[in-house]
């Protein structure tokens, strides 16, 4: 049997045991009410926009992705995910329920404090819940070969940043660092399914942090991809593509190995998150986003990110759901589906959980507005800045004092920046609103959970109930034919 026959037969496998349910507790009834999706796996896919998966129908020209395919089908495909424009403060944002002003991790490299409270932090704190937790993968939040464990990971292997080459690494255990050899992205699969194995029925949480389709776009194992490749190691430019299209397929097979190996009443209980966290790079995103506005700059292209979630604790499967959402509500969500009540969890994140998306195809929206930012960044003012959007307009204001501002109704992919153009009536009252917005978001106080999951301003917001005055309008230096092009460096996330 070919490569892609047996592929399509395993994402048949796949999706039929992801919707199997004939009898109550078979290989994925459903955790709805008072029980609770025991485990939680978080996947991250390191620098994969929604351009380069196929079931977000925004490009023709991406890799084969089965698993992929059979999660969305089965699970819940989140339409406008906002992240950030590269990988650390996405990072930090989930592991956090932060935004990156408050937790102080703007772009690459960043630092995360260790007075910041991640997840294993509150899963350790509250040991009834009997939660064991693992960071498999990539870490790129510094702190040296032990950060993962000093931030209260019981668990870590892998490497701390990203690789120079995929065959030969530095593979830390623990804070202990050895060469590696093999694929990172099958080392990575192995390292996870064999956690995993060993904890029986324990409940647990798992960040598996691939450094794939991550550049250097190495050549992965023949057996792990259908694409038909040249010869030697890629070149310059666009004919980088084919080699990000395999080791993305490459990442999807393995998933699917994961998922595989997993115990059937293991899986059962086992909610999965995928999430890429940050848009494309420049040299391989696919039209209608371009080089201009890819990986490392604050437009749709380099913060809008695939989510989808599947597993346990679904309803009315196949679902896309619309609403927005932000990375930082990962956090929030995890903590829902392991069971820990609400009044539990950290008080000063900006997340909201996730799962009444999961249960609900009715569930209303969680925000009305999503945010996302960039700072400290090499490439300074004329890139750096704040996001915010709305159900309708989006807004930037740079570093440098530029602004823009676009209708992602009519214009998702921001061909047509509006300040320059004239505002009527409609865009004139979206600037003001946003850049209010935006002004008492940074300037307000902290936030805490509500009993639904979804944080509210604290009682002390009446101290800044008048955000400060709108800015002036400034004229944004950006091109009539579109936003600037902001080069990311390849150790840039």
């Amino acid at each position: 049997m070919s490569l892609l026959a047996r592929r399509y037969a395993a994402g048949l496998v796949l999706l039929a045991l992801l919707v199997t349910r004939a009898v109550p507790g078979g290989p994925l009834a459903s955790v709805t009410g008072q029980e609770q999706a025991r485990n939680v796996l978080i996947i991250v896919a390191d620098d994969l926009g929604v351009d380069a998966v196929a079931r977000y129908g925004v490009a023709t020209d991406t890799a084969r992705t089965p698993t992929l395919d059979a999660l969305a089908d089965d699970g819940v495909l989140f339409e406008q995910a906002w992240a950030y424009p590269v990988c650390a403060p996405f990072r930090a944002s989930v592991l956090t329920g932060r935004f990156g002003f408050r937790n102080g991790v703007g772009t690459v490299p960043g630092r995360l404090d260790l007075r910041e409270t991640i997840i294993p932090k509150v899963l350790s704190a509250h040991p009834a819940l009997g939660v064991a937790h693992a960071a498999i993968g990539k870490w790129h939040l510094g702190g040296g070969d032990s950060a993962p464990n000093d931030h209260g990971f019981g668990y870590h292997a892998g490497p701390i940043d990203n690789v120079d080459d995929y065959f030969a690494y530095q593979r830390v255990v623990n804070g202990r660092s050895a060469l590696e050899t093999g694929y990172a992205t099958s080392v990575q699969v192995n390292d996870a399914s064999a956690w995993i194995a060993e904890r029986g029925a324990q409940p647990w949480f798992m960040w598996l942090a691939f450094n794939a389709p991550h550049e250097p776009f190495h050549r992965p194992p023949d057996d792990l991809h259908s694409v038909n490749l040249p010869p030697g190691e890629p070149g310059r430019g666009r004919a980088v593509v084919p080699f990000f299209q395999a080791a993305v397929e490459a990442m999807d097979t393995e998933i699917g190995r994961l998922l595989d190996e997993m115990d059937p009443a293991v899986r059962a209980r086992t909610t999965i998150v995928f999430v890429g966290d940050n848009g494309s790079p420049a040299r391989t995103v696919n039209p209608p986003f371009t080089r201009e506005s890819a990986k490392g700059t604050l437009y749709q292209g380099g913060i809008l990110t695939p989510l989808i979630i599947a597993g346990a604790g679904i309803e009315a499967r196949g679902r896309r759901v619309a609403h927005l959402v932000h990375s930082v509500d990962l956090m929030a969500t995890s903590l829902d589906l392991l069971g820990l009540p609400v009044g539990d969890w950290p008080t000063d994140i900006d997340g909201r959980s996730l799962r009444p998306f999961l249960e609900s195809p009715d569930a209303p929206a969680l925000r009305d507005w999503a945010f996302s930012e960039r700072f400290g960044s090499r490439m300074g003012a004329e890139s750096d800045g704040k996001a915010i959007r709305d159900l309708r307009y989006k807004y930037i204001r740079f570093d440098s004092g530029a602004e823009a501002l676009y209708d992602l109704q009519r214009d998702p992919y921001e061909a047509r920046e509006l300040i320059a153009a004239g505002l009527d009536a409609d865009g004139d009252a979206a600037l003001a609103a946003l850049r209010a917005r935006l002004d008492a978001l940074l300037a307000g106080p902290p936030v805490t959970p509500t009993p639904n999951g979804a944080p509210t301003v604290a009682a002390t917001v009446t101290a800044v109930a008048t955000p400060p005055a709108p800015r002036a309008t400034a004229t944004p230096e950006i091109p009539a034919g579109g936003p600037l092009y902001v080069p990311v460096a390849r150790g840039d996330g």
